[in-house]
């Protein structure tokens, strides 16, 4: 009688942490369709057909000790890569991050000093473990941002990446929709095959000079960055017009329908003789921070003409890159876009 009461006792004990555990950390599986399909509201979103869409993610909710869990569970995943002379398995992201040869080459003396001493042998991991840390939390610092504060991250540790991380605990009674669907989009941005510089080429001949000391203004001048913002603009349109458009004077005019920027848009536009479509519905941001950031990137512009430039030229095509990564076929939308332009200048591989 008194091993079944230990055995149940002990049962007890193991769910009670179990959900402890899952109020730190959790796991929930998702398909890209599923996610995109909550972005819009449906998917695929008119009049878009989006065949080319697959692939599963994982969403990882942490708070409190769950991020530091998961940022041992990141690190880990990059020293297993190492120590095993793997480093092609990790993504390009991640090995520019880190001196990955240096590191490898430490693995390997370490390997060869501790052969005869499990102890010494963890005592140098954890050393190494500790100068990872150090170089991610300075990789965050350098793009301008505190990943103990930002509300979620996609980690592209492996090239195969399918995990973003969302920090719960930061996002108090605010939804977390808008910054999954954010990640999400890195996600996709990171299985896409393009080849382009992440941050922007010659940025003093881009960007104001008052602005060209904020980091946080250059992070945000990121390719990647650039077009997870203008998502939440075309999520945001589609959820008032349920249309897509799918030309360029119909994605300016999805622009300049915008509550937030329209007006800015509409005046830069006209003041170059731009054709768009006119008089559609203002439409409000789902999550207006995102879109403010897309404004600061527009005012951070140099000169007026740039600002036409960068929405013509560059805007245009990330508006095509989106459609894209929904799965669409852009062939047509892409071959009205004349190439190269502003920006293959701006991220273009030199």
């Amino acid at each position: 009688m008194n091993g079944r009461n230990s055995v149940k006792r002990q049962s007890i004990l193991i769910r009670l942490l179990a959900l402890l555990f899952r109020r730190v950390y959790s796991v929930e599986d998702k398909t890209s369709e599923a996610q995109l399909g909550e972005d819009f509201g449906e998917f695929p979103p008119l009049p878009l057909r989006c065949q080319n869409l697959s692939g599963r993610f994982s969403i990882i909710r942490v708070r409190g000790i769950g991020e530091a869990y998961q940022d041992i569970q990141l690190i880990r995943s990059v020293w297993e890569a190492i120590d095993a002379d793997d480093i092609e398995s990790l993504s390009t992201d991640m090995r520019a991050q880190i001196d990955v040869e240096s590191i490898l080459e430490l693995s390997r003396e370490i390997r060869a000093f501790t052969r005869e001493s499990i102890l010494l042998r963890v005592i140098f991991s954890s050393m190494v473990y500790g100068f990872l840390f150090i170089k991610m939390v300075i990789g965050d610092i350098r793009k301008g941002r505190n990943r103990y504060t930002v509300l979620g991250l996609f980690v592209p540790v492996k090239k195969y990446e399918s995990r973003i991380i969302i920090r719960s605990g930061r996002h108090l009674k605010r939804s977390d929709a808008p910054t999954i669907s954010h990640e999400h989009i890195h996600l996709l941005q990171h299985k896409s095959q393009e080849k382009h510089r992440r941050n922007v080429n010659s940025p003093e001949a881009l960007i104001c000079d008052d602005r060209m000391a904020d980091s946080f203004v250059n992070y945000i001048f990121e390719k990647d960055e650039v077009e997870a913002r203008l998502h939440e603009l075309v999520v945001s349109f589609y959820r008032i017009h349920r249309q897509l458009p799918v030309t360029v004077p119909g994605f300016f005019g999805l622009l300049a329908a915008s509550e937030n920027i329209g007006g800015l848009v509409e005046d830069t536009l006209d003041g170059n003789g731009a054709f768009f479509d006119r008089d559609l519905a203002a439409y409000p941001p789902r999550e207006e921070e995102w879109v403010k950031q897309l404004a600061l990137i527009l005012i951070s512009i140099r000169t007026p003409e740039l600002q036409f430039r960068f929405i013509a030229e560059v805007l245009s095509v990330m508006y095509g890159n989106l459609l894209y990564y929904y799965g669409e076929n852009v062939t047509e939308y892409q071959a009205t876009i004349q190439r190269p332009n502003l920006y293959d200048e701006l991220y273009g591989e030199r």
